[in-house]
């Protein structure tokens, strides 16, 4: 493989032909980076020439991504609960949208990636009928003790369902999948006609490339700018990459919502300001720098 100098963290990118994470797409000569990630660990990337996104090239292992999720700020019931109440906020406006574009209550609900329930509870409580799926054994555990239906999954391909969903929400869970394409259309196939996929996601791609120019000039800077875009995350996609990739798999985009995607109301200021600012912005010339935001998607009726 050719080697050649670079501003990118580490001597040298390696040019490799690989399949893009997040959209799919064959690249090749695709630029073949490495990064240390918020895990301490040196991880495979790849810039994606098709999508633009940055995608890990690891190999998704079951057991590290629960001993990981374990370990993390919501990992326990104790921190999973408080980070629930935290979040209260986004949920809040998770099921605002929800009732706007869908129907106001009775509809089946599906949480991928539902943690200790905080959504799920909310969902049950207006009226839907709640099934969540974790990666985390203790998280479903606590779900099913509450009395709702809930699997232990770290895929849409194995969610267990006799019918379709109304509602499928992914808060801040897709960017740990390690196909996009291939989720998104298993839950295109689980979704009923006019049923909902809410996605809550972040797009730092762009933080992703300032941290990797700023390498040149001042490495440790841009180092951390790289570290905190990618965390512990399996991609880094552009938004408005990711609502191509939503139209490809058949959905409808009912909105994007960044004004209100922040987590709570005890944010501290900047972060709302920041958000809302973002909004405006974007809604006034499509420029995005927000550090998260909310899609809603629409599997059209036939």
């Amino acid at each position: 493989m050719l080697k050649i100098p670079s501003l990118f963290y580490g001597s040298s990118v390696d040019h490799v032909d690989t399949s893009c994470s997040a959209c799919g797409s064959e690249n090749r000569n695709a630029k073949n980076l490495v990064f240390t990630s918020s895990r301490g660990s040196e991880k495979s990337w790849s810039h994606c020439g098709h999508c633009g996104a940055f995608f890990c090239n690891d190999p998704f292992q079951v057991d590290q991504e629960v001993q990981h999720g374990t370990t993390a700020s919501y990992g326990t019931l104790e921190s999973g609960l408080k980070n629930a109440v935290n979040l209260q906020h986004l949920y809040n406006n998770i099921l605002r949208l929800v009732q706007r574009y869908g129907t106001p209550a009775c509809g089946s609900w599906l949480d991928l990636g539902c943690s200790f329930g905080g959504l799920l509870c909310l969902a049950k409580n207006a009226g839907y009928d709640v099934t969540g799926v974790d990666i985390l054994p203790q998280a479903v555990d606590y779900i099913r003790s509450l009395g709702m239906a809930a699997y232990v999954v770290h895929s849409a391909t194995q969610v267990p369902a006799d019918e379709g969903f109304d509602v499928v929400t992914a808060i801040d869970s897709n960017y740990y999948w390690p196909d996009q394409r291939t989720e998104f259309s298993q839950i295109y196939q689980k979704l009923n006609p006019g049923g909902l996929f809410v996605v809550r996601t972040a797009d730092k791609s762009w933080l992703v490339k300032l941290g990797l120019a700023l390498q040149g000039l001042f490495p440790g800077l841009g180092k951390r700018a790289v570290a905190m875009a990618l965390n512990d995350h399996r991609f880094s996609m552009p938004h408005a990459s990711l609502l191509n990739l939503a139209v490809e798999t058949g959905f409808w985009v009912e909105s994007v919502d960044i004004r209100d995607a922040y987590y709570s109301e005890g944010s501290p200021f900047f972060v709302r300001a920041y958000f809302r600012i973002s909004a405006i912005l974007y809604k006034v010339s499509g420029l995005y720098i927000a550090p998260g935001y909310i899609v809603v998607l629409r599997k059209l009726k036939t």
